[in-house]
């Protein structure tokens, strides 16, 4: 293995800004991550950037399979509005009325520049 290998990049450490618990969504510029653990300012962490995570979504949207979702930091919740923080790729349709989707972290989303 290369000398310089630091670690695997589906999990990162992240040193948290304020308190979170297991399973907030992490926000960064372009992508997201998902706290495995919980902490406070100064902890440093486990932060998921890949794998399929449930997380909140805005209602009144369906979303379908392979649909790029992004991150609403406003409304803590997905959504398909491209000037929001990408998150990934629906990965199970979820219909307009649902609270939650499965999405891939990271997985295909862009910010729309």
């Amino acid at each position: 293995m290369a000398g310089n290998h630091v670690q695997r990049g589906d999990v990162i450490d992240y040193t948290l800004t304020g308190t979170v618990a297991a399973g907030d969504v992490i926000e960064f510029a372009d992508s997201i991550g998902v706290a495995l653990v919980g902490g406070v300012s100064g902890d440093v962490v486990a932060v998921a950037l890949g794998e399929v995570f449930e997380l909140a979504k805005e209602t009144g949207v369906a979303f379908a399979v392979g649909d790029f979702l992004y991150w609403d930091a406003s409304n803590d919740n997905l959504d398909k509005t491209t000037t929001n923080i990408p998150a990934g790729l629906c990965v199970e349709a979820a219909a307009s009325g649902a609270t939650t989707a499965k999405v891939l972290l990271n997985r295909g989303a862009i910010r729309d520049t």
